[in-house]
C-alpha cells in the first residue's frame, strides 16, 4: 500500500507552478560568483527537483517556523528565510557555508555578521548530534541526502526525529533504486544506481554508497517510529512521453509478475524519486531495520 495524503502531493514537474519556481531559480543563479557558476551547473540535472522541493517547503512552512534543512546545499533555505523574514531558518552540511539572497541573486559569505544569510553549519549528520534542543522544529527536509550516507541511516533519522517537535513534519527523498529507470538500466547491462561512480576525490569514495527500495524507506521510517503521513515514488525532472509509457508498461508487467510469484503486498511504485513526509511519531521500535541490517546484528 502506498501512503498519499493530497494535502502532501507535489506538484507535476511540468506544471506552471513549476515552471514559475524554475525560471525563479534561475534568475538567482545568473551572477558571475563562483557560487552562481556552481548552481548553474548543479541546476542541469536537478532545477526541476530544487523548484519542486521549495514549492512544497513553502506549503507546509508558516510564518514564524523554525526550520532546518539536513544536509544542506542552502537554496531551499535561502530562498525561505528570504520569503519568510519570521521564520527561524538553519541548516546543516558536512562542509559548512554562509548562503543568502542578494541583488544579484544567491551569494555566500563568511561575514558573521551578514544577518541576511543562513549560516549552514557544519556537522557530519552521519555521526554527530545536532546542535539542537529536542522539539526545536516546526519542518526539517532532508533532500537527496539518505544515498550519501556511508556507514548507517539510523543516527541522522534519530537525530531528525529528536529535534522535530510532535506536530511538526519531516519532508525526505531519496533515488528509487527499483524504478523503472534502474530496470531498463540493468535490462542494458549497465548499473541501476541513478550514480554508480566513485568520486574523483580519493578522500570521498563512492558518492551514492546506497539506494534504497521503497519497502526500506518503509520499514526505516516504521523501525523509527514515525508516524506516515505520506509515502510515494515521483519523477522530479522532465520526463518526455515515450519514457512515461515505458513507465507505465514496466509497472503493468512488474505488477503481474509479483502477483504471479507470491501473495505478499509490494509496493509497485517505480518513479525515480522515493518521496516521504512523516510525523515524529511516537518510540522507536529497532534502530536496525531488518531489511536493512544483516541478521546477526538484530537484537531481540
Amino acid at each position: 500500500m502506498i501512503f498519499l495524503m493530497q494535502s502532501f502531493t507535489l506538484p507535476n514537474w511540468n506544471s506552471p507552478e513549476v515552471q514559475e519556481a524554475t525560471r525563479h531559480l534561475q534568475s538567482l543563479s545568473a551572477g558571475s560568483s563562483r557560487l552562481a557558476a556552481f548552481l548553474r551547473e548543479y541546476f542541469v540535472s536537478s532545477l526541476t527537483r530544487i523548484a519542486m522541493n521549495l514549492i512544497l517547503v513553502r506549503r507546509l512552512v508558516r510564518p514564524g517556523d523554525c526550520y532546518l534543512d539536513v544536509g544542506s546545499l542552502g537554496i531551499e533555505p535561502a530562498l525561505i528565510k528570504n520569503e519568510f523574514p519570521s521564520c527561524r531558518v538553519k541548516a546543516l552540511t558536512y562542509e559548512g557555508n554562509r548562503i543568502g539572497i542578494g541583488p544579484e541573486g544567491f551569494y555566500e559569505t563568511n561575514d558573521p555578521q551578514e544577518l541576511g544569510c543562513v549560516y549552514i553549519e557544519p556537522v557530519d549528520v552521519e555521526r554527530q548530534r545536532f546542535p539542537y534542543e529536542d522539539n526545536t522544529f516546526d519542518l526539517v527536509t532532508c533532500f537527496e541526502v539518505l544515498e550519501h550516507l556511508k556507514y548507517s541511516p539510523v543516527p541522522m533519522m534519530k537525530e531528525i526525529k529528536r529535534v522535530l517537535k510532535p506536530e511538526g513534519h519531516l519532508i525526505l527523498t531519496t533515488p528509487n533504486i527499483n524504478s523503472a529507470r534502474s530496470i531498463i538500466k540493468m535490462l542494458c547491462g549497465r548499473p541501476p544506481q541513478e550514480c554508480p561512480y566513485f568520486h574523483r576525490s580519493l578522500d570521498y569514495g563512492i558518492i551514492h554508497p546506497k539506494e534504497y527500495t521503497l519497502q526500506e524507506v518503509q520499514d526505516l521510517f516504521s523501525s523509527l517510529g514515525f508516524e506516515v503521513a505520506a509515502l510515494d515514488t515521483v519523477d522530479m525532472r522532465q520526463t518526455d512521453s515515450i519514457e512515461r509509457v515505458i513507465v507505465t508498461l514496466l509497472s503493468l508487467a512488474v505488477a503481474l509478475v509479483r502477483h504471479l510469484l507470491t501473495s505478499a503486498t509490494f509496493r509497485s511504485g517505480l518513479h525515480e524519486k522515493i518521496f516521504v513526509v512523516a510525523k515524529k511519531g511516537g518510540a522507536i521500535v529497532s534502530e536496525a531495520p531488518k531489511s536493512l541490517f544483516e541478521p546477526q546484528f538484530i537484537k531481540g
